[in-house]
């Protein structure tokens, strides 16, 4: 890294405070002579005091001096008062947490003490919206002192359209600032972001709002502007076409409005998942995260901006988790980057202990989207590209099928890996809800569970609330629905939540309901939030949903009359699960005017749906949407039950270490293309159940229960259902193995590697090491599994590459195999190879770093140099290779259209 490529100097400004925190025992009694030593009183710096001393400690490393506010005051001999913000911590689980803050007192900040800027600094700026926030004046003068600086960072709490940031500082400074902000600071100016919703909803909303006319709009015309989503999600706006993932150049020049260049996720947690399950708060997320950019601004070649944000959102993490501590003589503070902090910025390599996997990178939890939007005339397929508000149609995003691919043979596959790894391999990309055994894929059951997760905690931390939260679930016979409604109870209540169940088509007269609900108030009473099922809620009584008009009272008013006396319930979950309708549009039936026919209103369901809090749709194996039907989801569904059941009936055929399922893919294609299910999951698990596994541990054909006990589930094409050629394991291992010792032969002829127990990519730590460098016998079963995914991708590639199988005649065994490379298979190949890198954050560089997420292979195949595409080429040969030996040949085929495309 030449010298003169490193800003010496980083000055912190804005607004100043000071933190003063009461620490209130748990023991501490009521009165005076009784409770001493029970509480104290502690300050520590905060704003960008808090943000001089962090950025301190983080640039460490780095050739870089940080100058903050109070270091400047007193050598300008000012003293104006900092803000002064107070907050209450208490002791939740052994830990210190902030309990609830008490709000801020106005200080005396004034005008910021800065000296002249040259292009080697950087300028970072707390904007928490205190006094600093609105002095025009301040900001007119921070601008001019600014004019020759580089780099300039403005993290900012609120962002108000009259502020002199948008309406004066952000103007002059555009294409040098970069503002960081939460999603809830632009909700709080008005942009319409989803919350906690699905990471395709967020990526939508973000990209509607940032063509729009509202504050992100503004900012767009700024270099970079980073929106984090709580501590899962953060969209990275940028001007600069050097921030793109893939190209095959950086280009010259800003563009003229900034595009999402990249949106990094967890797959498992979406905004406010992982927060909700620490009780208490902790502040400086916003602070980890400008820290970030910071390391990225001085370093970019060491810090990436995935690199950057993943480390930042980790920081949140752990203060998150560690709170203040657990000592009990009460919480660290002004401690402003504890030891798990500072791991999470500059996390180094361990050594697993025996038997222990090592604690994950942050960079190893996140993915990075990337919708397939094309710039007209780029043939770009990787990049965001601009999406004009004037032309018809919305925005869209599949993060399922970007990562998978767009050929529905490319999303079987994905449900194939599912059945064969489990879920928690296979989709470790994909963006999911997972409450215990329950998992989804599916963007729509998605947005409802986490919109039913934020309702139940809201419910449970209002104590004004009184009415029943009230739920409606609906779903196809053995789609599950009580079955995921209770593992996401066991998941929000730690398993200790007891649920009643009712069914209504069981119940005689409504004496037994009124019996029900004293059950449910004698629970209240205890002091209990009962979780209370009414399963097939929707049955007859005495007519068409009879017994909706008996439930009206005690969802409005939480009381119900038996019939001698008005009682009253307290603070329920009620969880309507149907039983005749299968969807909350079946149960809805408005007619085309928006209205309801009178049968149904006599009936009281207009009533009932205007009481309700909320529903959710429990799709089931079967497919229901035309995303179903078009790109498949409904296979991944299905693929999750089938593993689901395997390991609960059959869990001989999984391999212990490896989790590998010893399953025939023709039984597979068999459970993910049949038709129809007949009774759901049900169905599922009963011929799973009934099946039995042959002696060789293997789950196959002849393991199934017999046609007739097949038709009493399933439609007759899963006795027939279709086969692609490469179904035989031994085909599959045989290319696994081939292209392993092809990309191990040109990993070390072309780049130089060798085998080492730990990878290195740095020639400057030493030789070019990795462990994967050894014979595919050494390897383990989940090492081997590495190379079977991409085998069992094969055909995948080839009708991306218009090309099909055919039977042949095998080679014999003195005959030289054929030296054939098609290119566009070597196309798919890469393709698939670009998808990977791309979600797992990689970003093209000119020099590959493998542990920085850089490689200068993300670009189109077409670009790549001769030496670049030898890889790909060794692939292909070795796959052409093990067909002609197997009695396979590839030929010209039609190339298929995409599924489910925008």
């Amino acid at each position: 890294m030449s010298e003169e490529r490193v800003p010496r100097r980083v000055v912190v400004t804005g607004d100043r405070l000071t933190d003063f925190h009461l620490v209130q025992y748990p023991e501490a009694e009521g009165s005076y002579a009784s409770a001493g030593n029970k509480a104290f009183l502690n300050k520590s710096p905060g704003g960008a005091d808090f943000l001089a001393k962090l950025l301190g400690k983080v640039c460490g490393r780095l050739d870089a001096d940080v100058l903050g506010p109070a270091a400047m005051a007193k050598a300008a001999r000012r003293k104006n008062k900092p803000s002064e913000a107070f907050q209450v911590w208490a002791r939740f689980d052994k830990t210190w947490r902030v309990r609830e803050f008490l709000g801020c007192r106005l200080g005396e900040s004034g005008a910021p003490d800065v000296p002249e800027l040259g292009a080697g600094d950087v300028l970072v700026v707390e904007n928490l919206g205190l006094d600093f926030s609105h002095d025009a004046a301040a900001w007119r003068q921070l601008r001019e002192r600014a004019k020759g600086c580089g780099s300039i960072l403005v993290k900012t709490s609120v962002v108000d359209p009259c502020s002199p940031l948008l309406r004066e500082f952000a103007p002059e400074c555009a294409e040098r600032l970069t503002v960081v902000l939460s999603a809830s600071a632009l909700r709080d100016a008005g942009e319409r972001l989803s919350e906690g919703s699905s990471w395709d909803s967020t990526i939508e909303d973000l990209l509607r709002a940032l063509w729009g006319e509202g504050v992100l709009g503004q900012l767009a015309r700024c270099r970079r502007v980073i929106v984090r989503f709580g501590l899962s999600g953060v969209g990275i706006v940028s001007r600069d076409p050097a921030d793109l993932a893939y190209q095959a150049s950086a280009g010259e020049g800003l563009w003229e409005r900034g595009r999402l260049v990249r949106f990094l996720y967890h797959p498992e947690c979406h905004e406010g998942v992982y927060d909700d399950q620490f009780p208490g708060m902790i502040f400086g997320a916003g602070s980890y995260l400008t820290a970030g950019v910071v390391l990225n601004t001085l370093a970019p070649e060491s810090y990436p901006l995935f690199i950057a944000a993943s480390r930042a959102l980790g920081a949140g993490r752990a203060a998150l988790e560690t709170g203040g501590g657990e000592e009990a003589a009460g919480p660290r503070v002004g401690e402003v980057l504890p030891e798990p902090l500072a791991k999470a910025f500059a996390p180094e390599e361990e050594k697993p202990e025996p038997g222990k996997k090592p604690e994950p990178k942050p960079e190893e939890m996140f993915r990075c989207a990337f919708p397939e939007i094309e710039e007209e005339g780029t043939g770009d397929r990787y990049g965001y590209g601009p999406v004009d508000p004037h032309e018809e149609g919305e925005p869209t995003c599949h993060i399922l099928r970007d990562a998978a691919g767009d050929q529905e043979e490319a999303v079987a596959a994905l449900a194939t890996e599912v059945i064969l790894r489990g879920a928690e391999a296979a989709l470790d990309d994909i963006p999911k809800v997972h409450f215990g055994a329950y998992l989804t894929v599916d963007r729509e059951e998605i947005e409802r569970i986490n919109a039913f997760r934020r309702a139940v905690r809201a419910y449970q931390e209002n104590s004004k609330d009184t009415r029943p939260l009230s739920i409606a679930v609906f779903g196809p016979p053995g789609s599950g629905k009580s079955f995921a409604i209770k593992q996401l109870m066991n998941s929000l209540f730690g398993g200790k939540k007891q649920s009643i169940t009712f069914n209504m088509s069981q119940f005689r007269d409504e004496e037994e309901l009124y019996e029900a609900l004293h059950q449910v108030r004698d629970e209240t009473i205890r002091g209990n939030l009962p979780l209370i099922f009414f399963d097939e809620f929707d049955s007859n009584f005495g007519g068409e949903f009879g017994w909706l008009k008996y439930f009206l009272a005690p969802m409005q008013d939480a009381e119900f009359w038996d019939g001698r006396a008005m009682h009253p319930l307290g603070k329920a979950i009620f969880v309507f699960a149907g039983g005749k309708c299968e969807s909350f549009e079946a149960f809805d039936q408005r007619n085309e005017h928006g209205g309801y026919d009178s049968g149904l209103r006599n009936a009281k369901v207009p009533d009932f749906i205007s009481r309700l809090r909320g529903y959710l749709d429990i799709k089931g194996p079967n497919a229901i949407t035309e995303l179903d039907r078009t790109i498949g989801i409904h296979r991944i569904r299905r693929a999750g039950i089938v593993r689901h059941m395997i390991e609960t009936h059959c869990g001989s055929v999984i391999d212990p270490k490896s989790k590998f399922a010893k399953v025939g893919l023709d039984v597979v294609r068999a459970f993910l293309f049949a038709e129809k299910f007949l009774h759901g999951a049900r169905s599922i698990e009963a011929l799973v159940s009934t099946s039995r596994v042959c002696g060789a541990g293997w789950f196959t054909r002849n393991s199934l229960p017999t046609p007739d006990v097949i038709r009493l589930h399933v439609t007759e094409d899963f006795l027939d259902p279709p086969q692609p050629e490469l179904s035989d394991p031994y085909v599959i291992e045989r290319i696994a193995e081939a292209t392993h010792e092809s990309w191990m032969t040109a990993k070390m002829e072309k780049d130089n590697y060798r085998y080492g127990a730990r990878r290195n990519d740095d020639l400057a730590k030493g030789p070019l090491t990795h462990p994967l460098l050894k014979d595919y016998s050494e390897l383990s079963e989940g090492e081997k599994d590495g190379n079977r995914k991409p085998a069992r991708l094969l055909l995948v590639k080839a009708q991306l590459a218009g090309l099909e199988l055919e039977r042949t005649v095998p080679r014999s065994a003195g005959e030289r195999p054929p030296d054939k490379v098609d290119e566009g298979l070597a196309m798919a190949e890469h393709d698939f190879w670009v998808r990977d890198h791309l979600i797992r954050g990689y970003q093209h560089c000119d020099e590959t770093t493998d542990e920085l997420r850089l490689h200068r292979s993300l670009q189109p195949f077409a670009t790549l140099t001769e030496a670049d595409k030898l890889l790909d080429e060794a692939i292909v040969r070795a796959m052409h290779s093990v067909l002609d030996e197997m009695g396979y040949r590839l030929v010209p085929g039609v190339p298929p259209e995409p599924c489910g495309g925008d």
